[in-house]
Parts: structure tokens; C-alpha cells; sequence
């Protein structure tokens, strides 16, 4: 497992470039701080790249999501407050990112020729609720008996 940030080479479109982006929206770029500290290895986040179609927003908070859950379950004994203070930043960090995203609206409907097609197959079954299903033609009738009164 390797650790690399190369700010030198910056944010391009090489796979290298796009973990660093990756790395750089994390705040994962210290690379002296030790094995047990460091946050994500070159493979995890190319691995969580590959899966996202080399789309780096969404691998990084893929990516900060993992760390949550990482340093949510490391938060023990002597260190729980070091782990407690990165838990909190990378929270707002993953909070950042997902407020980035914005909302997907999506319409959909069934055309005019697959109504009509499905109004008209006599193997399906019908629906048992329709429109003017209470409605009553008869409704506007006087009921028997109703209304004689002006005849008398």
C-alpha cells in the first residue's frame, strides 16, 4: 500500500491528478504522518475512482464516508480525543461535498400511445378505480315520491 500527493503535478485528468483532487478536497495530503494516522491509500482511492467513472466528486465523498466510518470505530482509549477532533472535520468536510451536489429532479409519465394501447388490451386487467367511478347518472333525478308535492 502506497501513500502519494504530488501537488507538483496537480489536478488533471491523469489518474494521478485525480487522486490528488481527491486527496486535496479530503485534506489527506500529509504524507509524514504515520501508518496508523494516515487516512487513504493511493489503491483505495483509485479503486473508489475506477467504480465512480473517474468522477472525483463522487469518489470523495465515497472516500470521506469510508473515513467516517473508519475513525468513528477507532475512537478509543488514549487517543479518542485526536480521532474525535478529525471525525468532526472530516464530518464537515463529507457535509461540504454532499451540499455540492445538486438535487436531481426527474420527470417521468406514460405517452398518449401507451395509454390508448393499454386502455384497449383485453388481457390486462382493469383498473377496479377510474374516473366518474361515483359518479351516478341517475343522481340528478328526483327519487320516487320526491317532488309530487306541486301535483296535488
Amino acid at each position: 500500500m502506497t501513500f502519494t500527493y504530488t501537488p507538483s503535478a496537480g489536478f488533471g485528468a491523469s489518474a494521478l491528478g485525480r487522486r490528488n483532487r481527491v486527496r486535496f478536497i479530503l485534506g489527506d495530503v500529509d504524507a509524514t504522518v504515520s501508518q496508523t494516522n494516515r487516512r487513504l491509500e493511493d489503491e483505495e482511492i483509485d479503486a473508489v475512482l475506477a467504480r465512480m467513472g473517474d468522477h472525483v466528486q463522487h469518489a470523495a465523498l465515497e472516500c470521506g464516508e469510508a473515513l467516517l466510518a473508519r475513525f468513528g470505530r477507532r475512537e478509543v482509549g488514549t487517543v479518542k480525543g485526536e480521532f474525535s477532533e478529525r471525525f468532526r472535520q472530516l464530518a464537515e468536510i463529507v457535509d461540504r461535498i454532499r451540499s455540492g451536489f445538486p438535487a436531481v429532479l426527474q420527470a417521468t409519465g406514460v405517452s398518449v400511445a401507451d395509454k390508448e394501447a393499454t386502455a384497449e388490451d383485453d388481457d390486462l386487467p382493469q383498473p377496479s378505480f377510474h374516473r366518474k367511478l361515483m359518479e351516478n347518472p341517475l343522481a340528478d333525478q328526483s327519487a320516487p315520491g320526491e317532488g309530487d308535492e306541486d301535483d296535488e
